[in-house]
């Protein structure tokens, strides 16, 4: 049965809008939930919302074998019990069944749910509310009666999170009555430019396409080419950029020393938040065990290329309160001397 589940979702409400302006994020070196995409970020009631999310590691993008989403809304009643360790299992399930939600569906990579009834929820006098998304995904090896299981797998979270063998985050839907509501950016190209190097049009793959595994290949196999140790620019254009250029934010995250020393902490992004953003590539390191240079050859397999490094950059619409849109866009640099 599923119990103990209030208490790790409460420190993710704590926590979790901390982690997009954590500095040391423009150098990925561990598993990380990079974003969770909820399409649209603000819904109407009744409406169906897509999600969706972003994992990586120092390798690259992960494909996780195992995850639980819980797009329910604790906020209330049951997160209010002097002993939350003793929310059982029936309680959550009122909830599974109050939003229509089967548990075993939310084991899916992505999910796609209906916002309750307006009735459901508390609005403020801007006529909005929220509905907090809550992720887990298993980055360890967990036994596989574990990973098929809803309730199997959230008797043991918080041993989980604990351990590091589950990466847990959220993010807060909007729930609203308004005519046209906040979408998340769209990201129409990405270039690269810089001295000495002609501006470059870059493949990418975006949170908002359909084939993401196929068009991610497509953009390993196409990666911008650079010299090592050299600064270039990487230039984004967002869909109504010039209405939106005060609200966007971004983040810039690589999997790139940034520098000669393969073992630096520092990213090439050095922590700076620019759509126009500077990158020093590092320098050209030869195949150690387990990798291969894979220059020129279709089918790469970035996570073992010691020169191909994937570069993410996370953007959020936040110019409006109580509104969070975001997206993803992804590519790849190939460092050559």
């Amino acid at each position: 049965m599923i119990k103990r589940v209030i208490k790790p979702l409460l420190m993710l409400m704590l926590f979790s809008c901390e982690q997009f302006d954590d500095p040391t994020m423009s150098a990925l070196k561990k598993p990380e939930i990079l974003s969770i995409v909820l399409d649209p970020p603000e819904a109407a009631p009744g409406e169906f919302v897509r999600a969706s999310f972003l994992l990586a590691d120092g390798k690259g993008p992960i494909q996780a074998d195992s995850v639980l989403w819980l797009p329910v809304d604790i906020s209330g009643e049951e997160a209010g019990r002097q002993d939350p360790d003793q929310h059982e299992m029936d309680e959550l399930e009122k909830m599974f069944e109050k939003y229509g939600i089967d548990p075993s569906f939310l084991l899916q990579p992505a999910v796609e749910f209906m916002t309750g009834p307006a009735e459901q929820y508390e609005f403020d006098k801007d006529g909005f509310s929220t509905q907090p998304v809550s992720l887990f995904v298993a980055v360890g090896d967990l036994p596989e009666d574990v990973t098929a299981d809803v309730g199997k797998f959230m008797s043991k979270v918080e041993e989980y999170i604990e351990s590091g063998d589950v990466k847990s985050s959220f993010r807060t839907l909007i729930i609203s009555n308004r005519h046209e509501k906040n979408t998340n950016p769209v990201v129409l190209s990405i270039t690269a430019h810089g001295d000495g190097f002609r501006e470059t049009d870059i493949s990418f793959v975006t949170s908002a396409d359909d084939d993401i595994a196929g068009k991610r290949q497509e953009a390993a196999d196409d990666p911008v080419i650079v010299k090592p140790e050299t600064e270039i620019f990487f230039r984004l254009e967002i869909e109504n950029q010039k209405e939106q250029e005060d609200a966007l934010l971004y983040q810039w995250i690589t999997t790139s020393p940034g520098g000669t020393d393969a073992d630096s902490k520092e990213s090439g992004f050095g922590g700076f938040r620019k759509r126009d953003q500077p990158f020093q590539t590092p320098g050209s390191f030869e195949p150690g065990d387990g990798e291969t240079d894979q220059t020129g050859i279709k089918n790469v397999n970035p996570r073992t290329d010691p020169n191909l490094y994937p570069v993410w950059v996370i953007i959020r619409n936040s110019g409006v309160p109580n509104q969070l849109g975001q997206s993803w866009a992804e590519f790849y640099v190939r460092v050559t001397p």
